[in-house]
């Protein structure tokens, strides 16, 4: 029977989960662009503005046919050649071209036509290879602007987390913390094997929120701006420079393993085996 501790535990860890979900949508955020500032509703609005304008102004590194004709023409027959420095191209084109097609110098072709086809593929290879590029240019650019944003908001922001983790903390001492100090020593599995919907519902929502973390943290890191801002002071404290994804990440990793690992603790006291095995993995956890 749960106790009424356990509901007050729960409570206090789902009010903490919500506060440090809720940074995420916080704002209005402000952008200093020169000397204009721009306001925002929050984060979502700030990245789908930067994104809008920048695929607004996004040209592709080779126009095709133009290009293309102004490559081959100068081509003494089916032989190919970079271009020169000192003919239209720039710099990036120049570059590219060397390091997509100066293979084709060396090749044999037996019309003009078969180089020419060849050399399109090429281009068109080069383009998506900038534009690909551009993309992730873009998606950092857009991340390392929404975390500027967010910085003029520090203060707000560490209150939001020191008020989600002390929530976290009390809810994990009233919720597993106490009752598995109030059972006596030894392995207890009551309720292991319990069956009926709640437990399942909570689990499918948790690895599905799990999942959502990681994809958001691999490809859509813009969006957690607020998240890794509030592990700023923590960072700055621990290697004198800002955070970034992977030290919210880090930092939330070794929090999970610290509350799981007072609870094992407390759980399997009494077992040395069970002792030893927590504190190997807490300390390595911690130290390296």
């Amino acid at each position: 029977m749960r106790k009424w501790w356990n509901n007050i535990g729960a409570w206090f860890i789902a009010l903490g989960f919500l506060i440090f979900i809720s940074a995420l949508w916080k704002g209005p955020v402000h952008l200093a662009s020169g000397d204009q500032i721009s306001e925002y509703d929050n984060a979502f609005a700030l990245i789908s503005k930067l994104r809008s304008d920048r695929q607004i102004s996004y040209d592709p590194l080779f126009d095709l046919p133009e290009d293309l004709d102004l490559l081959i023409h100068p081509l003494d027959g089916t032989s190919y050649q970079l271009p020169e420095e000192n003919t239209h191209w720039d710099e990036r084109q120049r570059l590219a071209l060397a390091e997509h097609t100066s293979w084709m110098v060396s090749a044999n072709y037996s019309t003009t036509e078969e180089m020419r086809e060849v050399l399109s593929a090429k281009l068109d290879e080069i383009n998506a290879h900038h534009s690909k590029a551009y993309q992730r240019a873009t998606k950092w650019m857009a991340k390392e602007e929404v975390l500027m944003a967010f910085r003029g908001q520090q203060s707000s922001l560490s209150n939001m987390f020191l008020t989600s983790l002390i929530l976290v903390i009390l809810g994990s001492i009233l919720y597993s913390f106490i009752p598995h100090w109030r059972m006596s020593k030894g392995i207890h599995h009551n309720g292991v094997f319990r069956s009926g919907t709640g437990p399942k519902l909570f689990a499918y929502i948790l690895g599905a929120s799990l999942v959502i973390f990681y994809i958001v943290l691999y490809w859509f890191s813009e969006y957690i701006g607020a998240w890794v801002v509030m592990m700023d002071p923590i960072s700055y404290q621990l290697s004198g420079h800002p955070a970034t994804e992977w030290f919210l990440y880090g930092f939330l990793y070794t929090l999970v393993m610290l509350v799981m690992g007072i609870r094992m603790y407390l759980k399997y006291r009494g077992d040395r085996y069970q002792m030893i095995r927590t504190t190997s993995i807490l300390f390595f956890q911690l130290c390296f």
